[in-house]
C-alpha cells in the first residue's frame, strides 16, 4: 500500500497496528499506516510541527486518495451563489458599466469596445472556471488595441461554425439560381438542417478552445475542439444542450425586459439595468463550460501536478505523545541523509546531517534535538547539473558523467521498482541513495514523470525540473514529453522563479507540439509570464 494510492475513495485505510482502526498517515521509517494514537504532533521550535510515528520515530506524511472533483451540474447552487454574492455582484455591476458607457461611443468603435468588454469577460470566465476557480474572476487588463480585437476575432473564428457550411451549401451545393427559385424552402432541406445542427452542436466546444486557448488558430483548427469533443462525448453533449437553453431562456428574458423598457421609460438608468440583468445568464453559461474542462482535467493535462488527490483524512490529529529525546534520536535514524542544498550551484550535492534533512522535511529541527554525531563528509561525487534550455528547446549540459556500473546497479533498481508501485516516500529515498552514490536514473517517461510528481510533493523542484528533462530526452516524441515539458516550465516559472528558461520550454512546447492541448496552455503562461516582465 503507498501513500498516493494507499485507499480507494469509498474505503479507509488501517493503521498497520490497530487493524480497527482508521489510519490518516503513513510512516516513512518503518512503513506502517498510522493511526492517531499511533502518531505524535511534535511542535518545532522554528513554527509549525511535523506528524512522528510513536514507535519508530519516523516521518509521518498524510495517507491521499484520488480528489473527487465536483462536477458542474453538482456545482449550480454554488455558481449562483458565486453570481450573487457581494464580490461577484461588484464584479457584474462594473463590467455592466463599461458596457453601458462603451454603448454611448457611436459608429463602430463603440460596438467594438462593447464587444470587447462582454467577449473578454466571458473568456475570462471560461478559463478561470477550467483552473478551478469557484469564484468570478477579475476582468482582464487593458493592454492595447491587440487585446480589444482579440476577443472579438476569436468568438468570430468560433461562430464559423454556425455559418459558414450552410452559407457554403447554399452557394455550391444548392446553387444561387436555385435558391432564388425555390426560396425559403432550401432551408429545410435535410443537409442544410444537419449542417446547421452540426454547427450549433460544435459552437460550445469552439468557444471553450478560443477562451482556453486564447489563440485564433488554435480556433480555426477544428482538430483541437473534435479531440476534447471525442474525449468526453457524453458530458460534453450534456454541456452542449444547457448552454443552448440557458441562451434561449436569455433571449426571452432579454426581449421581455426590452419590451417592458419600451412601456415603461426609465431615461438613462433603464438601459442600464437592461444591460446589468443580461449579464448573469451568460456568465453562468461561462462557468460551466469552464468546469467541463477542470472536472475533465486528467483528459486535458490541465491539472498541476499533486492536485489530483487531497488528504484521506484531512481533519485528523495525533493523539499519541513520544519524549522529545527519542523523538531526535529516532528521527536520526530513519531520515535519509542526501538532501540538495538550496543556494548552492545546480550541480552541487552535499550528505547532511539529519537536522537539514530534517528541515527539508519540513521538522525544521533545531541541533539541540540531534546527538553530536549527525554530521556526515560529503560524497565524492556530484550530481548531474540542470540540462540548459533555449528558445530552441533542450540542450544537453555537462556530457561528463561518472560511467555507469555493467551491470543494473540493486540502487536503481529500487528506485525503478519503487515508483512502479507508485510508492511516494521508498521513491524519493530510493533517489536520494542513487544520487548519494553518483548515480543517474535512467528511466522510462512515464516513471520519470511520477519522480517528478513526488519530488514536487516533496519540496524538491529543481530534482523535479531534472527528472521532467530526463523524460523528454528518453522520447521528445513520445505521449509524455509534452506533458513533461509543460511541467517542467511551470516548475521553473512558479518554483524556481526562472522565467526565461520558463518562457523557452513553453515556446519549445509551441514549436514542438502544436497540436497537443497543452500547447494552448502554454500559450496562456506566456501571456501572463510577459505581462509580469
Amino acid at each position: 500500500m503507498t501513500a498516493t494510492a494507499a485507499a480507494a475513495p469509498t474505503a479507509h485505510s488501517r493503521c498497520g497496528r490497530h487493524p480497527i482502526a482508521r489510519a490518516a498517515w503513513r510512516c516513512q521509517g518503518c512503513e506502517k499506516n498510522l493511526c492517531p494514537k499511533c502518531a505524535a504532533k511534535k511542535v518545532l521550535q522554528r513554527g509549525g510541527d511535523a506528524v512522528i510515528c510513536v514507535a519508530c520515530g519516523g516521518l509521518g506524511v498524510p495517507l491521499t486518495r484520488p480528489r473527487a472533483v465536483t462536477k458542474w451540474w453538482e456545482m449550480l447552487p454554488a455558481f449562483g451563489q458565486a453570481i450573487f454574492s457581494f464580490t461577484g455582484a461588484v464584479q457584474i455591476l462594473a463590467v455592466a458599466l463599461v458596457l453601458w458607457l462603451f454603448d454611448f461611443i457611436p459608429f463602430f468603435f463603440g460596438w467594438l469596445l462593447t464587444s470587447f468588454v462582454f467577449l473578454s469577460y466571458f473568456f475570462r470566465v471560461v478559463s478561470s472556471f477550467a483552473q478551478g476557480a469557484e469564484k468570478l474572476p477579475d476582468p482582464d487588463d487593458f493592454l492595447g488595441l491587440g487585446s480589444i480585437l482579440s476577443p472579438p476575432l476569436r468568438f468570430l473564428a468560433a461562430s464559423l461554425a454556425l455559418w459558414l457550411p450552410p452559407l457554403l451549401w447554399l452557394i455550391f451545393g444548392v446553387g444561387l439560381h436555385a435558391f432564388a427559385e425555390e426560396g425559403p424552402d432550401v432551408f429545410s432541406g435535410p443537409i442544410f438542417i444537419l449542417l446547421l445542427v452540426g454547427g450549433l452542436a460544435y459552437f460550445p466546444g469552439a468557444l471553450i478552445t478560443a477562451a482556453v486557448s486564447e489563440s485564433i488558430l488554435a480556433v480555426l483548427n477544428p482538430l483541437i475542439t473534435l479531440r476534447m469533443i471525442a474525449r468526453i462525448p457524453g458530458q460534453y453533449l450534456a454541456t452542449a444542450i444547457t448552454a443552448g437553453a440557458l441562451t434561449g431562456v436569455h433571449y426571452l428574458i432579454t426581449g421581455f425586459l426590452h419590451a417592458m423598457a419600451e412601456k415603461v421609460y426609465v431615461p438613462l438608468l433603464g438601459s442600464f439595468i437592461l444591460t446589468l440583468l443580461g449579464l448573469p445568464i451568460p456568465i453562468l453559461t461561462a462557468m460551466i463550460m469552464g468546469r467541463l474542462i477542470y472536472q475533465n482535467g486528467e483528459h486535458f493535462g490541465i491539472l498541476r501536478l499533486g492536485e489530483d488527490t487531497e488528504p484521506e483524512w484531512p481533519n485528523a490529529k495525533p493523539e499519541g505523545s513520544l519524549d522529545r529525546v527519542e523523538i531526535a534520536a529516532r528521527t536520526h535514524a530513519a531520515l535519509p541523509a542526501a538532501v540538495e542544498i538550496e543556494g548552492w550551484g545546480d550541480d552541487q550535492r552535499e550528505v547532511v546531517p539529519p537536522v537539514v534533512e530534517a528541515e527539508h522535511h519540513g521538522l525544521n529541527l533545531d541541533s539541540s534535538d540531534l546527538p553530536d554525531s549527525a554530521e556526515v563528509p560529503p560524497p565524492e561525487v556530484d550530481a548531474p547539473p540542470l540540462l540548459a534550455v533555449d528558445a530552441e528547446g533542450f540542450t544537453v549540459g555537462s556530457t561528463d558523467l561518472p560511467p555507469e556500473p555493467a551491470g543494473p546497479d540493486p540502487r536503481l533498481i529500487q528506485l525503478h521498482d519503487a515508483l512502479d508501485l507508485n510508492d511516494f516516500p521508498r521513491s524519493i529515498d530510493a533517489l536520494r541513495v542513487v544520487l548519494a552514490a553518483g548515480l543517474h536514473p535512467q528511466l522510462e517517461p512515464r516513471l520519470e514523470l511520477r519522480l517528478a510528481n513526488f519530488l514536487e510533493r516533496s519540496g524538491d523542484a529543481d530534482e523535479a525540473v531534472r527528472a521532467c528533462q530526463r523524460a523528454v530526452k528518453a522520447d521528445a516524441k513520445g505521449p509524455f514529453a509534452a506533458r513533461a515539458v509543460y511541467t517542467a516550465a511551470r516548475l521553473l516559472a512558479a518554483n524556481l522563479k526562472e522565467r526565461p528558461r520558463a518562457a523557452a520550454m513553453y515556446q519549445y512546447l509551441i514549436k514542438n507540439f502544436p497540436q497537443d492541448e497543452l500547447a494552448m496552455r502554454a500559450q496562456s503562461e506566456l501571456r501572463f509570464l510577459s505581462s509580469k516582465g
